[in-house]
């Protein structure tokens, strides 16, 4: 008799078990079709991405190749070669550089990403600890200070007319390297 109870109740137990592991199995079957195709659509973002970034490497250093290889000729040209190793060595930076409109682009773009960095720093600082707090806050002045830099040189780029717009745009590629390992140096911290 003492067989036939525990028997019962083992059945009961199982019964009982079965109906949590079905309910479980179906849960973790869903959620296992969920996290595949978030996986399968940022897979697919992120191959794109990459797509794209694959064709500006190869186009950044075709445009190097050639800067290269056309200052190497300027530099050999002799007289009777000079004028038109000049004129193709001006076509080539004026290729490079690109026009004044997409580079304001490009630098109000990296100015708003630097902005977006700040936000970061400044929402991890408010859960910070005191002594961290600090640093943070450091860093996100020294930020808001080379952003200010950055915009200042922008806002001048637009409303100058000649051709100084360039002389700026280099200044301002060293200005947001420097800025963008900033950046790094702060997410390896």
């Amino acid at each position: 008799r003492y067989k036939n109870i525990k028997m019962e109740t083992k059945e009961k137990y199982l019964e009982q078990a079965e109906i949590k592991v079905k309910n479980l199995l179906s849960y973790l079957y869903e959620e296992e079709s969920d996290t595949l195709k978030e996986i399968s659509k940022i897979r697919e973002t992120l191959n794109l991405r990459i797509n794209e970034l694959e064709k500006s490497y190869s186009e950044i250093i075709k445009q190097r190749k050639e800067l290269q290889a056309k200052f190497g000729h300027l530099k050999k040209a002799g007289e009777d070669q000079w004028m038109k190793s000049k004129e193709n060595f001006e076509l080539m930076l004026q290729y490079v550089e690109g026009d004044k409109e997409s580079f304001i682009q490009k630098a109000e773009d990296l100015i708003n990403d630097i902005g977006s960095k700040i936000k970061e720093l400044e929402e991890k600082a408010v859960d910070a600890a005191s002594d961290v707090k600090v640093d943070f806050e450091k860093k996100i002045e020294i930020l808001k200070v080379s952003r200010k830099e950055l915009q200042l040189k922008v806002d001048k780029i637009k409303e100058d007319t000649s051709d100084r717009w360039k002389e700026i745009k280099h200044w301002f590629i060293e200005k947001s390297r420097s800025v963008k390992e900033y950046i790094t140096s702060i997410r390896q911290n």
